[in-house]
């Protein structure tokens, strides 16, 4: 609703919160760093809220942002957000993960979904088609995964092995990174 989406950014402290807002944006350099200064890049970013990870993005003029929500409400705060001058590198979406994906032929340099799969039906099914939307050489941010509180065993069980296979694929290859 209108009222739910005007203080989700208030709301959620476990997302918007200074120790928090430090590790993303760590997060958020250490990916823009992994790109050349002279390249434009593609960035995903589904279930975008508010504008959290993309703004971030944002900010960087090498960057044209795809951000897919299924809240128009959500998405008209992130429009207001965003500054003038960099609209027309923000392409808003008002869609289900589900349904763009489905959709979609893009490939992306970045896939970023922060603080979403845990809502979804289908989250292996969600990484899958992710996997295959992100170039060579891309990378995929799966941020603020909560593991704990409300969710149901077989939620958390999910989880906990999605964050598993994406430690043992992408571990490797982070490391070999840096």
């Amino acid at each position: 609703t209108r009222e739910e989406a005007k203080i989700y950014d208030n709301f959620h402290i476990e997302i918007f919160n200074r120790y928090e807002n430090k590790l993303t944006q760590r997060d958020v350099d250490f990916i823009k760093n992994l790109f050349p200064v002279n390249k434009s890049i593609k960035l995903l970013d589904l279930g975008c809220g508010t504008g959290n990870i993309s703004l971030r993005f944002l900010n960087d003029k090498r960057f044209y942002i795809t951000a897919v929500d299924l809240s128009p409400e959500m998405l008209k705060i992130f429009k207001d957000k965003v500054k003038k001058e960099d609209i027309d590198r923000c392409k808003l979406v008002c869609k289900t993960i589900e349904e763009f994906l489905e959709e979609n032929t893009q490939e992306y340099d970045i896939i970023a979904i922060n603080s979403v799969l845990h809502h979804l039906y289908e989250p292996y099914k969600t990484i899958e088609k992710m996997l295959k939307m992100v170039k060579d050489r891309g990378v995929v941010y799966i941020g603020h995964e909560p593991i704990h509180g409300d969710l149901s065993q077989e939620s958390k069980s999910i989880l906990i092995r999605i964050i598993q296979i994406l430690d043992r694929v992408f571990s490797n290859l982070y490391y070999c990174l840096l």
